[in-house]
């Protein structure tokens, strides 16, 4: 699947890829129990919706990605980010903690 550039799943439960090519990636209704980690660096657009254990975090890595759409996670870890445009944010019950954002920024 190394050619594949665009994936979208429902109702899967999250485990490694092996799509380091993906520029676009829906995950929808997926479960997630622990930790969830993305780091693909030709994502452009990405849609995380998760369900089950409300203790479910994210890291995430994309130095491309421009349309981010989280849902589902109580903590969210984001590295990348300098090209997003569109970013939404939410959360099913409980609080949503978010330690780490980083958006590098050039400075004149």
């Amino acid at each position: 699947m190394e050619r594949l550039r665009v994936l979208e799943v429902g109702g899967a439960v999250l485990d490694d890829a092996a799509c380091p090519n993906l520029t676009d990636l829906v995950l929808l209704g997926c479960e997630c129990a622990g930790e969830a980690v993305a780091s693909l660096a030709l994502l452009e657009r990405c849609r995380l919706d998760f369900v089950g254990s409300s203790n479910c975090s994210l890291r995430f890595a994309a130095s491309h990605v421009e349309s981010l759409e989280i849902q589902g996670f109580s903590l969210i870890s984001l590295q990348g980010g300098h090209r997003l445009k569109h970013l939404t944010i939410s959360k099913n019950t409980g609080p949503l903690r978010m330690p780490l954002c980083v958006f590098p920024y050039e400075t004149d």
